[in-house]
């Protein structure tokens, strides 16, 4: 019985004493598209966020609230994240966002492209994140276009 109990208590521990498990503060940029996220990293190897994705067309900002979930480990100093899937996306333009609309057909077409495309990834899976440690304890992922960048907070 011994022999059982302790692996599952090893486990247990090492899944309590990660480095991940909480609640992170991240920031990413991609061009012209700028995120501010919150992310809790459970214990069970879950996560969920919820970002304010902001897309700045020539100075008109449109804004959406994204929600989204998936599973995390972490190996070798780096987090993946997979089975990344939206469960919720809403519009959170401004006042003068709206009044730009209003008069813009260029905007509307940009804004419906984007609200579109966040849409249609609700609930499909999609490609594993990943981000390395840095020697601060921050989480950064890049690429050739974009940063992310994460601050534990809790």
């Amino acid at each position: 019985m011994k022999l059982f109990i302790l692996p599952v208590l090893l486990s247990a521990t090492t899944a309590l004493a990660s480095p991940i498990v909480g609640t992170w503060h991240c920031i990413g940029t991609d061009e012209n598209i700028h995120g501010d996220a919150k992310v809790e990293y459970l214990q069970d190897g879950s996560f969920r966020g919820d970002a304010i994705l902001k897309i700045d067309d020539d100075g008109n900002i449109l804004a959406y609230r994204v929600v989204g979930s998936g599973k995390w480990r972490f190996e070798n100093n780096a987090l993946t994240e997979s089975q990344i899937k939206y469960s919720e996306v809403s519009r959170q333009h401004s006042p003068e966002t709206l009044a730009w609309l209003e008069k813009s057909e260029d905007g509307r077409l940009l804004e419906s492209m984007m609200y579109t495309g966040l849409v249609a990834q609700m609930d499909k899976p999609g490609k594993d994140e990943v981000y390395q440690v840095d020697k601060t304890g921050k989480l950064v992922s890049e690429d050739g276009t974009s940063r992310d960048v994460c601050t534990k907070v809790k």
